[in-house]
């Protein structure tokens, strides 16, 4: 319900999961609709859940992906520095920095920290396409997921064998043709809170019969490893680093270490103007995480971006939950 009343009138969808079980604490699809009058408003997409069914170009909370294959496939990655003049061209494709902001030499945590798109498409090409590709499919796209409870429309990362230049650098900041919905994406961000093991999400936690009786409980299931330790605690300090100084400051709470990433992803409307789909995802407490967050805002006006809407929304969201004992 709080979650319902601070995305107002905005378009889009949020969940909360249990970082260690996956047990979903919450789940909000916008617009919505009230099941005690399904006579009235019922128009459009509202029987629509966003959370699960709903892909969205992830803009750059991929970029948590791209960087986890960077740290399995390129040795000294950690050392490397990037260049950015504020753009890069990769076969006569040109990947801009939002605003064209030149970050100079740069290294990967910087990149993270500052959403550097150029330092991330050089690093889809230095990866190429079957290194990208297996560790976007070791996290779960291109997969069907047929949970017990609940199925997810599988996100999707389209790379053909002979993927250019240009199609490498678009998809390794979250652009060209991939997709995801809500849920995945709350689920990357829940395993690299948990070391590297991504849960299956649960909606079911018990079913309770007569006289109180427990008649079956539906254990935390593991979806598999998608990284090592090691990597995951790279990846965490560097989406701390995100809120601490980066894209993400508006997501910090008085008193609490948060981690996450934003995302800002473009598309042109039916008119020809550009709008923004504003993204965080994130975990808290970042010391100790428990509850992972993916929320998406449809549909903004230039200028919206997920560091200016979305993550002050994911703040207020974590806090929250933390103050009701998640």
């Amino acid at each position: 319900q709080y979650i319902d009343d601070i995305m107002g009138k905005h378009n889009g969808a949020a969940v909360v999961l249990n970082v260690h079980t996956g047990e979903i604490l919450a789940m909000v699809s916008h617009p919505t609709y009230n099941p005690n009058k399904l006579g009235s408003k019922m128009e459009g997409d509202r029987l629509y859940n966003r959370v699960t069914n709903g892909l969205y170009p992830p803009g750059s909370i991929f970029k948590v992906i791209t960087a986890v294959s960077a740290l399995e496939n390129i040795e000294g990655i950690m050392e490397k520095e990037f260049s950015c003049d504020g753009k890069l061209e990769l076969n006569g494709e040109i990947i801009p920095c939002y605003n064209k902001e030149k970050h100079g030499n740069i290294s990967l945590s910087k990149a993270m920290s500052y959403s550097c798109n150029t330092a991330f498409a050089q690093l889809g090409v230095d990866l190429g396409r079957n290194n990208l590709l297996k560790t976007a499919e070791l996290f779960g796209f291109n997969h069907d997921f047929l949970f017990k409870d609940i199925k997810l429309v599988a996100s999707k990362l389209p790379l053909k064998s002979n993927a250019p230049n240009g199609k490498l650098g678009w998809t390794a900041i979250g652009q060209g043709d991939v997709l995801v919905t809500p849920m995945h994406m709350a689920m990357v961000g829940a395993a690299i809170a948990n070391d590297g093991i991504m849960m299956e999400p649960k909606l079911l936690k018990q079913v309770i019969g007569r006289n109180d009786k427990i008649i079956k409980d539906f254990d935390p299931k593991p979806f598999r490893k998608v990284t090592s330790a090691e990597n995951a605690e790279i990846i965490q300090k560097m989406l701390i680093d995100v809120v601490e100084e980066g894209t993400g400051k508006s997501a910090k709470i008085a008193g609490v270490n948060i981690a996450g990433k934003t995302g800002t992803a473009e598309k042109q409307g039916e008119n020809g103007e550009w709008k923004n789909n504003a993204w965080f995802i994130g975990f808290a407490p970042a010391d100790k995480p428990s509850l992972s967050i993916a929320i998406v805002l449809e549909d903004l006006p230039e200028g919206q971006t997920g560091g200016t809407i979305a993550a002050p929304l994911a703040a207020k969201i974590l806090k929250k939950a933390l103050e009701l004992g998640y």
